[in-house]
């Protein structure tokens, strides 16, 4: 695949965390950031 696939792949896969921001990709890696504000919400509620 390319880097085009992968980049869909990943944020697809990605969804499922909604406490991580994609940032971008780096030698096949997914670099993210923690989003604290949503993972404050998801233990409120």
């Amino acid at each position: 695949t390319n880097e085009q696939d992968l980049l869909v792949h990943v944020l697809d896969y990605m969804q499922r965390y909604p406490h991580y921001d994609f940032i971008r990709l780096e030698n096949k890696f997914a670099i993210c950031e923690r989003n604290n504000k949503q993972l404050k919400e998801d233990n409120n509620g």
